[in-house]
């Protein structure tokens, strides 16, 4: 886990074996827990899940609404993908609307 701090990554997804996304962990708050012994899904918080197709303005909402910075994205089997932000998609959005 350390070595995804030093990666640039402080969340990141719970995903059961062949299975749609479960939440998503903060490795800092692992690593700086003093009690350390807790398992996994005490770490655990909620996460947006949402398909590829889905239109990244409806994205920003939905994650805006919720209070969260990422989703986690899955294909239409329900099967992960991988995850975007909130920043990245206003990002993307503010460059098409200049284009």
């Amino acid at each position: 886990m350390a070595s995804s701090i030093f990666a640039g990554f402080d969340r990141l997804p719970v995903v059961p074996p062949g299975g749609e996304p479960a939440g998503l962990i903060n490795v800092l708050e692992i690593l700086l827990d003093q009690n350390g012994n807790k398992p996994l899904g005490n770490y655990v918080r909620r996460i947006v899940t949402i398909t590829e197709e889905e239109p990244a303005y409806r994205v920003v909402q939905q994650l805006r609404a919720a209070r969260l910075g990422l989703a986690a994205v899955v294909d239409k089997k329900k099967k992960f993908r991988g995850i975007v932000s909130i920043e990245d998609l206003i990002r993307r959005l503010v460059s098409s609307a200049g284009a």
